[in-house]
């Protein structure tokens, strides 16, 4: 397990959440998510944990980059939620671990609405990044968390279900006036 894996395993059992990584030899077979996670009530779900490291010159980091990135990212936890959730029987969670403090809520913020405003001003346009392959794996998740180095945690409602959108909710007791869903 590396760092960021026992950063999210930490984070998860600190919610009184069973955290349970594959077993050795489902993961030699095909690649699969990190966790199976399970509440004090039975509430099961599937975790896979995305470290997002990036160079920050003194020029920044180009938007491009930045999305490029995640949606690969991305890419790679569908196919491995896909291999043994393909009917999406329990719900998928997604754990981004960002290494860089210009990787943060506004950044996913911006890919869900497809571009970076101030005020009705678009100033950066993301729809090539959110229309394209972002659009085919969305559906496969129900909740993308983003943590930094010191477990700060936000969190992207995304689950097409409201009863599992709930759930969570609940699990990581999350302010009602801090909840975003989001959707495009």
């Amino acid at each position: 397990m590396n760092d960021d894996e026992k950063l999210a395993k930490n984070f998860l059992e600190s919610y009184e959440l069973e955290v349970s990584p594959y077993n050795k030899k489902m993961m030699q077979l095909s690649r699969t998510p990190d966790f199976r996670v399970t509440g004090k009530d039975g509430f099961h779900f599937l975790t896979e944990v995305k470290s997002i490291f990036t160079e920050t010159t003194s020029e920044g980091i180009l938007y491009r980059t930045i999305y490029n990135r995640i949606i690969h990212r991305m890419e790679e936890a569908f196919e491995q939620f896909m291999t043994v959730n393909s009917k999406k029987i329990v719900p998928n969670v997604l754990i981004f671990i960002s290494h860089n403090f210009q990787i943060h809520y506004k950044t996913f913020e911006d890919l869900f609405k497809g571009g970076s405003f101030i005020g009705k001003a678009e100033i950066a346009n993301f729809r090539k990044y959110r229309d394209g392959k972002f659009k085919k794996i969305l559906p496969i998740l129900d909740l993308i968390i983003l943590l930094d180095e010191k477990s700060k945690s936000d969190y992207f409602f995304v689950s097409q279900e409201k009863s599992i959108s709930e759930r969570f909710i609940k699990i990581f007791k999350v302010n009602q006036d801090n909840i975003k869903t989001l959707k495009f």
